[in-house]
C-alpha cells in the first residue's frame, strides 16, 4: 500500500509540475520612426520708437541734462543659438548740431556716425530667445546752441553671431 500511495503522490506532483510550466510562445516586435523636421525662425530687433528730450529754454547755465528711459528687444527664433551682436551709430542725415551729445549706458562714447557695440549674447547651449535691454539716454545741451528744432535717428544693428565667435 505504501508504493501505490507513493506512486499516487509522486504522480500527482508530476502532474502538478507539468501543468505549472508555461507553453512557450513565440515573441513578437514591432518597430516605429518617428520623424520631424523643425526649421529655424528669424533673428528680429525692434528699438523704442522716439526719444523725446521735450523743449528747452538756454539760461545762464553752461549746459542741460535731460535723461529719458528706452529699450530695445532681441528676438532670437533661429534655433541655433549661435548669438548675436547689436551696435548703435547715429545717422549722417540730421538736422543736429554736433556740440550736443547723446549718451546711451552700455555705450563707451557719446553716439556718433561710427557705429559702437551696445549689447550681445555669445553662442551657448541656449539662452532665452527673447531678450530685452533697457538703456538710460542722456541728452547734454551746451548753452552755446543754436535756438532751434532738432532731430538725428539712432540706428541699431543686429548681426548673427557676436564679434570673435
Amino acid at each position: 500500500m505504501k508504493r501505490v500511495i507513493m506512486s499516487g503522490v509522486t504522480g500527482i506532483l508530476l502532474g502538478t509540475m507539468l501543468v505549472a510550466m508555461p507553453a512557450q510562445a513565440d515573441v513578437l516586435e514591432g518597430e516605429t520612426v518617428a520623424k520631424t523636421t523643425v526649421e529655424g525662425g528669424e533673428l528680429l530687433i525692434s528699438a523704442t520708437d522716439e526719444i523725446n528730450f521735450g523743449t528747452l529754454t538756454l539760461d545762464g547755465t553752461a549746459s542741460k541734462t535731460i535723461k529719458k528711459p528706452g529699450e530695445i528687444t532681441v528676438t532670437d527664433y533661429r534655433g541655433s543659438y549661435v548669438g548675436w551682436d547689436v551696435s548703435l551709430a547715429k545717422a549722417t542725415v540730421a538736422t543736429w548740431d554736433d556740440a550736443m551729445t547723446i549718451d546711451i549706458s552700455s555705450v563707451s562714447n557719446a553716439v556718433n556716425t561710427a557705429s559702437q557695440p551696445f549689447a550681445s549674447q555669445a553662442k551657448a547651449d541656449s539662452y532665452e530667445l527673447v531678450q530685452d535691454k533697457s538703456f538710460e539716454a542722456t541728452l547734454n545741451v551746451p548753452n552755446s546752441v543754436k535756438a532751434a528744432t532738432y532731430s538725428t535717428t539712432l540706428k541699431w544693428t543686429l548681426t548673427s553671431g557676436p564679434e570673435g565667435n
